[in-house]
């Protein structure tokens, strides 16, 4: 008895899709294929009985898909964060206590040992202040509840490329992952039909509903290709599975079945428990029985089609179908030229290969975790290359390009600085292995968690989507923590990552550490699909060819398993993943770290103040991208003084203009004169000073390349008391004190620092009138600082107790500085 006249009424006058969708003359067959694929899959949807079964959340997303619009999708990604901090707590020693949390935009951080809040810190994801002093969270942040924040709906974005090599989520495998995630587009496609702003609601990032179709569309595209290529099966036999699934599903359908009684939140898909559950059962009931059985199954549908008496016992259909028999063959002295000898014979890979093994009743733990994780294992071995690509590009920019910079500047661009370095070839290499590693692995960054700085940071899903070419930004490939640079930094910790846990989950016994700067091909798991793992799994396997018959392979599971650990896995390496190089842009070079080797090599001592005067004078007359460029030159040239020894009294204008060749180096006549070797930190002091001054009065940052911590706001009380002792300055002080606060930042505040370091001292809690009274009593400079006694004691009064609201720390030292600044423009203009 028919229940839908409507849905038959619309198929027999072919109305049932889009006038596009819908069969038509001239219309491409694949397209024709899945059009009879989704009214199948509507068919069986409409017409299955039960209300309670394992395909119900099927049925609700086809037929009435508002009831979905929260549910947790079948296939889609999910926040694992309960899962790492169990690993993080189990990891603890008995005298820590860890403790997550978040900032005020919700971003999860960690803090170690006690779990409470003792430092400031930035977040890496959107730059709020994390941590806080003295065990006080700063204001917003809040101990993390261990909420869930996995999102309900459709997370995968615009079908594209990546998405044809399926990467399983959860307990399920390839095939039966890429067969739920088709059912579920099939389903999403048909809800279109009866409510087409639900679904559109299901979609995230949202999308216009008018392109709604479409996008599912190119999903169901992508998800036929990733069963053929999983599967090894042709187009038309992949076709056919489904359509042999859903009729499965309708046979198995009996009165126990329509009677069963799954739990609300399999059938409402409302938490990711659920989702699990009805994942494991659904294949478990539908799925996984047909693959496992593929080849008998596919055998006898082709008979069933070729003896089919609609088709008139076509002799075309025969011959499509591969099926005539051998009798048909006269003279086997000449089998080349037969049609039999040529009959399609499912091609042998890897993906195939891990299917027979899935099936397989042979025991192989080692093999069976290896073929889990080798859709991931394969690109380690591009590890060496990236490592090598970063060495490069970080040599070659690293402190001379800013952000701006290095989003404007292409691959093909840099491609051609470097081809006229000769180096267009090693370059060429390194980039062709990053982009083969990105295209492995970017799926599974998608929503993966790294840890940076105490901050566990996902992998925006837009970063994921990024397509490597010449057009793309060199900023995507320079390592760094955030930014478009993370997605070089994350898939390099993604690989090592999972080479340590791979090996750590075969083997209980202590395994040899690495130190990243040491990485080759020995200590990891390197090998090439095709060129190595293919040819050792044909070895291992016994291949038999019949005429007019599909071929015979048999697979010795355990010899293969003997020759993987054998010749990949035994005497490889951990790696030390906290050793990652980064790339630093020009504006987040720490220049107190640069002055600290500088001085080491090279004592340093002041410029004159008359000298000096008489400098700042000339720059001043200089505009300031003149200022910038000399500072930069200035930068170059304290890099190539460092690796050797120099003579203090040399002439620094002879040194950069005679030996590193540059043009005008210095803005001021009176600097070329005067300056030597030991007097290059004070003139770069004095140039950027200036560069920052004439940055604020143009409203621009002035400490853009300093540590955000130090970039703390004042509040009102604190602003007020400050600009009451300014008040009381002599212009001149003023002036000087603007100055120290500068230098200080620069020379002493500015400096990195690691909590694991042995000597590592928490500056975030200490006044900044401490800090500036330990500048004065020890400078980096060989002479004494001299300072006026009425500077010292409007320093002396800045407030500094410990634990009151009006204690300015050095956090809020650029804050001081501004308002410094601006006081004293101010009492400038007013003299003149």
């Amino acid at each position: 008895m028919v229940k839908n006249k409507d849905l038959f009424r619309d198929i027999l006058v072919n109305q049932l899709w889009r006038p596009d969708a819908d069969i038509s003359d001239r219309m491409d067959v694949s397209q024709q294929n899945i059009a009879c694929l989704l009214t199948h899959f509507l068919l069986v949807m409409s017409e299955i009985p039960g209300q309670t079964t394992l395909v119900t959340p099927l049925v609700e997303i086809a037929l009435r898909p508002e009831n979905m619009t929260k549910a947790f999708l079948p296939t889609m990604p999910q926040d694992d964060i309960d899962e790492i901090e169990r690993a993080v707590l189990a990891a603890s020693s008995a005298f820590e206590n860890p403790k997550f949390y978040k900032c005020k935009n919700g971003h999860r951080y960690l803090i170690g040992n006690c779990g409470r809040p003792w430092i400031k810190q930035k977040c890496n994801v959107c730059n709020e202040g994390i941590g806080g002093v003295r065990h006080n969270l700063d204001e917003g942040n809040i101990q993390d509840d261990g909420k869930d924040t996995t999102e309900t709906g459709h997370l995968l974005g615009q079908a594209d490329e990546s998405s044809v090599v399926t990467v399983p989520e959860r307990n399920l495998n390839r095939a039966s992952f890429a067969i739920v995630r088709l059912l579920l587009h099939l389903a999403m496609y048909s809800g279109t039909k009866y409510n087409l702003e639900a679904v559109c609601q299901f979609i995230k990032p949202n999308i216009d509903a008018s392109v709604v179709c479409g996008y599912i569309m190119e999903h169901i595209k992508l998800d036929l290709q990733s069963i053929q290529r999983v599967l090894g099966k042709s187009n038309d036999e992949v076709y056919l599975l489904i359509h042999y699934i859903l009729a499965d599903i309708v046979n198995k359908h009996n009165m126990n079945v329509i009677g069963e009684n799954c739990a609300p939140n399999m059938c409402g898909l409302t938490n990711k428990e659920g989702r699990l559950q009805w994942e494991s059962e659904f294949v478990g009931r539908y799925i996984n029985p047909v693959v496992d059985d593929i080849e008998s199954i596919l055998d006898s549908c082709n008979h069933k089609l070729v003896n089919d008496t609609r088709l008139g016992f076509n002799a075309l259909i025969r011959v499509i179908y591969e099926l005539d028999s051998n009798s048909e063959i006269q003279n086997k002295e000449n089998l080349q030229y037969h049609p039999l000898s040529w009959q399609f014979r499912r091609e042998i890979n890897i993906d195939l290969f891990s299917q027979m093994l899935n099936t397989s009743k042979e025991e192989c733990k080692t093999l069976m975790s290896f073929f889990q994780e080798e859709h991931h294992l394969r690109a380690i071995r591009f590890v060496p290359s990236i490592l090598r690509l970063h060495q490069l590009l970080i040599h070659k920019y690293s402190r001379q390009l800013d952000r701006e910079e290095a989003e404007n500047l292409n691959i093909s661009e840099v491609r051609m600085q470097i081809e006229r370095e000769r180096r267009y070839e090693d370059f060429d290499h390194l980039l062709e292995d990053f982009k083969a590693a990105w295209q492995c692995i970017r799926q599974s960054l998608d929503n993966f968690q790294l840890s940076v700085d105490g901050t566990f940071v996902k992998v925006r899903k837009e970063l994921c989507r990024v397509q490597i070419d010449d057009s793309t930004p060199i900023s995507y490939l320079l390592p760094t923590t955030k930014g478009s640079g993370f997605i070089s930094y994350a898939m390099l910790y993604f690989l090592i990552k999972k080479q340590n846990t791979f090996l750590q989950s075969l083997s209980s016994n202590n395994l040899p550490e690495v130190n990243i700067r040491d990485i080759s091909h020995a200590h990891l798991i390197s090998y090439h699909p095709e060129k190595d793992l293919l040819p050792m799994a044909m070895a291992s396997c016994n291949y038999s060819f019949e005429i007019g018959k599909d071929a015979q392979t048999e697979y010795n599971f355990k010899d293969l398993e003997i020759q993987i650990i054998d010749k990949f896995l035994f005497s490889k390496s951990t790696i030390k993943i906290k050793e990652i190089e980064t790339f630093t842009y020009r504006a987040e070079a720490t220049n107190a770290v640069v002055f600290k080797t500088l001085l080491q090599k090279i004592p340093q001592v002041r410029l004159k103040p008359t000298v000096k005067v008489q400098i700042i004078s000339e720059v001043l007359q200089k505009t300031l991208p003149v200022i910038c460029d000399s500072i930069d030159r200035l930068d170059i040239a304290i890099s190539y003084m460092i690796p050797v020894c120099l003579d203090s009294e040399a002439m620094l204008y002879d040194f950069m203009v005679g030996t590193l060749k540059m043009e005008n180096p210095l803005p001021s006549q009176k600097a070329e004169q005067i300056s030597k070797f030991k007097h290059t930190m004070s003139l770069w002091i004095t140039l950027a000073h200036e560069r920052g001054k004439l940055l604020a009065k143009y409203n621009k940052d002035t400490f853009e390349w300093v540590s955000e911590h130090l970039k703390e706001p004042m509040t009102e009380e604190q602003t007020s008391i400050i600009r009451t002792l300014l008040d009381k300055l002599p212009v001149e002080h003023l002036d000087s004190l603007v100055e120290l606060l500068f230098e200080c930042i620069v020379l002493r505040m500015d400096i990195p620092e690691n909590i694991d370091d042995e000597d590592y001292c928490d500056s975030s809690g200490v006044s900044l009138r401490d800090t500036l009274i330990g500048y004065i009593d020890v400078t980096p400079y060989e002479e004494n600082f001299k300072i006026e006694e009425t500077l010292m004691t409007t320093i002396s009064k800045f407030p500094s107790e410990i634990d009151t609201p009006e204690i300015v720390l050095t956090t809020h030292a650029v804050a001081v500085w501004n308002l410094a600044n601006t006081a004293f423009i101010e009492r400038q203009s007013q003299r003149y």
